[in-house]
């Protein structure tokens, strides 16, 4: 991918959520997947997350390295990150993988 650049922690404190179905809407915007079946799929787009849920951020820690072809979007998609993100004071466990059942 030509375009290679950083999400950013919105604050300073824990890593408490992510919307995970906006952050694949956005790698579908960038051209990571598809809004249709006839839409083309760009291999080189995607995010490569460096912190977990828990995880304890100062503001301006790159919580994510987004790759793609769309310097056009970059503002775009650093916004909806921010949206998708919630850094709070308060340490919380990640949820369990597997909810109500056996692995």
């Amino acid at each position: 991918a030509r375009e290679k650049y950083e999400l950013l922690a919105p604050a300073s404190g824990y890593l408490v959520s992510m919307d995970c179905e906006a952050i694949g809407r956005m790698v579908v915007r960038l051209g990571g997947g598809r809004s249709a079946a006839h839409d083309r799929i760009d291999p080189g787009v995607g995010l490569v997350f460096h912190r977990k849920l828990g995880a304890k951020v100062k503001a301006g820690d790159s919580i994510a390295t987004v790759y793609s072809e769309r310097e056009d979007l970059r503002s775009e998609i650093v916004d909806r990150f921010r949206e998708a993100v919630l850094v709070g004071p308060l340490r919380r466990s990640a949820p369990p993988l597997l909810m109500g059942g056996k692995a």
